[in-house]
């Protein structure tokens, strides 16, 4: 796929993901979280998604713990939407 595509594809994430933040992931923690950056296998299997969490390191810690266990429903969240 082309650097382009992917960059597409990359922006596409971030903004879903973005949104979905916005609504469930926000009214859970009192601080700042920021998708900061995507970056997408070519093969379209793997996403990493980089996040920055302005509050304490507890916050930080529990923000990190509740997006690894939620992983899942945000992955059937994009395939839906995407």
């Amino acid at each position: 796929m082309s650097k382009d595509r992917m960059r597409v594809v990359d922006s596409t994430i971030q903004k879903e993901l973005s949104a979905v933040f916005i609504r469930e992931v926000f009214p859970c923690f009192d601080c700042l979280i920021t998708v900061t950056g995507v970056q997408t296998s070519t093969d379209l299997r793997h996403c990493n998604v980089y996040v920055s969490i302005m509050g304490s390191e507890k916050q930080k810690r529990d923000v990190i713990e509740f997006l690894r266990d939620r992983s899942e429903e945000f992955f059937n969240h994009l395939s839906k939407r995407i």
